[in-house]
């Protein structure tokens, strides 16, 4: 193995840490992030240390990338179906309601996902089912699934209602009116961020 192989290998590697890393935080990277910008989000990975890192990316350059994120998110077919939600996710970022944003974007997210698949089957089993074995070669769209895959078994976790709530978005908390609606525009970040690469994955398999 050359030195040249064997550098790009060990970067590749690091690529998808990074990536499984900021998914267990709850955050999967949008296709545009280059790989040293995903590697300074993560910073020293501390929860709310990235979350204030994600805020401020998307908040820089007069919400730059924002615009960029709802407008692909928008405009994607996979989303079409639910493009008035989209619309109204979006009116109430801008206006600062995020908690609204948090159960609609669940809504989104297991739509994009689950559509098409069996009505019997989880969340979780379709997304693992989407994780490639390890290739020979390196994809954009195995570290996105890897990423996803992590990110739906953090937010579809057990929960267990008797005991007090994670910090972590838990999906049947939040839909079954156990938690606490004191969402975040981390949060709400999280969730479109999440949306939008579910719709990239979907319109660009493989």
């Amino acid at each position: 193995m050359s030195v040249e192989t064997d550098a790009r290998q060990g970067k590749q590697a690091r690529e998808e840490q990074v990536a499984v890393e900021l998914a267990r935080l709850g955050w999967i990277t949008p296709v545009w992030i280059r790989a040293n910008e995903a590697v300074d989000l993560l910073g020293n990975g501390y929860p709310q240390d990235v979350d204030a890192a994600f805020v401020e990316y998307y908040e820089r350059d007069g919400a730059a990338h924002y615009e960029r994120l709802v407008t692909e998110l928008s405009q994607c077919l996979a989303a079409r179906p639910w493009a008035a939600l989209v619309a109204q996710m979006d009116s109430a970022y801008r206006r600062g309601d995020y908690a609204i944003i948090v159960p609609a974007a669940f809504v989104v997210l297991e739509g994009v996902l689950a559509r098409g698949q069996r009505s019997d089957v989880s969340l979780r089993t379709i997304v693992q089912a989407r994780v490639p074995a390890p290739p020979e070669g390196y994809s954009m769209s195995r570290v996105m699934l890897l990423a996803v895959s992590e990110l739906i078994a953090q937010l579809y976790g057990r929960s267990d209602f008797d005991r007090d709530e994670a910090p972590a978005l838990n999906r049947h908390r939040i839909l079954h009116g156990r938690a606490a609606s004191d969402w975040s525009q981390a949060d709400s970040l999280r969730l479109m961020q999440a949306c939008y690469v579910a719709t990239y994955l979907v319109a660009n398999p493989g």
